[in-house]
């Protein structure tokens, strides 16, 4: 029998409500901090909850074999792909799921994206990234903070909700901070630094700019925090901590990049420990552009010498 992928629709409710065989879950904190099921995340796209989404499915003799899901990202452009399902023996997971990334990509492709991103949490699962275009870019640390002696210390300067006009500045903080190959990869913009839905973010703010940056994330299962901070201000990273461990609801997980290996021993001391890695991915996506139809430089039968009506182009 051949193979069909397509497009879920809410007929496959049903048969996506069924526990699979085997399941990767891209994102381990959105596992942890939220309740994931597959099901859910269709009707909700069809309800039009939450971030836009697409389900994409592996069929065989009208038997579900497997799904792919993403979804919008924080920065325009990216989807940001989250959850593998497989419902079929688990020998052929690497291809089927290969098959549906493929399929993911052209589908996002087709839909302006400019790139697809994932957080891969089994490094065994990486080649299999890597064959349906993926590259890893960065690393991640999760480090979880189950509630037990709530820090607490003298904060100077004090947090401040972060405010709209602050945006940029914590766009400078970021950019400061991160290698620029991450950078243009991620392709990241200031409102990416706005709080969303369920979310709450502080800044330390100096003068003109903004020297640490937190956002922490409440969930049904418990709270994700992830910080920006300024080399000069490392001496407050306790604080800066601590006052997020304040705000949150236990247990914590704090997401800190490899190139944020000084604050993994901070929050070690603060009672933080170890809890998982996961490998950052990205494919960068081929988007259609409409071409312009290329003008004449002359037109047939006008005298020599006259000049053509031509759209000016401005400067270059």
């Amino acid at each position: 029998m051949e193979r069909q992928i397509r497009s879920a629709n809410l007929l496959d409710l049903v048969p996506l409500g069924i526990p699979p065989q085997v399941s990767l879950h891209l994102d381990p904190l959105q596992q942890l901090v939220f309740s994931y099921h597959p099901w859910r995340r269709l009707l909700n796209s069809f309800l039009h909850l939450g971030k836009p989404s697409y389900t994409l499915l592996c069929h065989e003799g009208g038997k579900l074999l497997a799904c792919a899901q993403a979804w919008e990202g924080r920065q325009r452009g990216t989807w940001e792909v989250g959850y593998l399902g497989l419902w079929t023996a688990p020998e052929t997971a690497d291809e089927t799921w290969e098959e549906l990334l493929r399929g993911l990509g052209a589908e996002a492709g087709r839909r302006g994206q400019v790139r697809l991103l994932a957080r891969l949490p089994e490094e065994e699962r990486l080649e299999l990234f890597q064959r349906a275009g993926f590259a890893p870019f960065a690393q991640e640390t999760i480090l979880l903070w189950e509630g037990s002696g709530r820090p607490l210390g003298p904060l100077h300067p004090q947090p401040r909700p972060l405010p709209s006009d602050a945006l940029a500045a914590v766009h400078g903080l970021y950019t400061g901070l991160t290698p620029p190959i991450v950078q243009q990869v991620e392709g990241r913009v200031p409102a990416f630094w706005q709080a969303g839905p369920g979310e709450e973010a502080w800044i330390w703010p100096e003068q003109d700019r903004v020297r640490a940056y937190l956002r922490c994330t409440r969930g049904s299962r418990g709270s994700r925090m992830e910080v920006l901070l300024e080399p000069a201000f490392r001496q407050q990273a306790p604080a800066a901590l601590a006052w997020g461990l304040q705000q949150a609801s236990p247990p914590v997980y704090l997401v800190l990049r490899a190139y944020q290996g000084e604050l993994v021993e901070v929050a070690r001391r603060l009672g933080f420990q170890p809890y998982a890695e996961q490998i950052l991915l990205a494919k960068s996506l081929a988007v259609r552009v409409e071409r312009r139809p290329m003008l004449a430089g002359r037109r047939a039968g006008a005298p020599r010498g006259t000049v053509t009506s031509t759209p000016s182009l401005g400067k270059i």
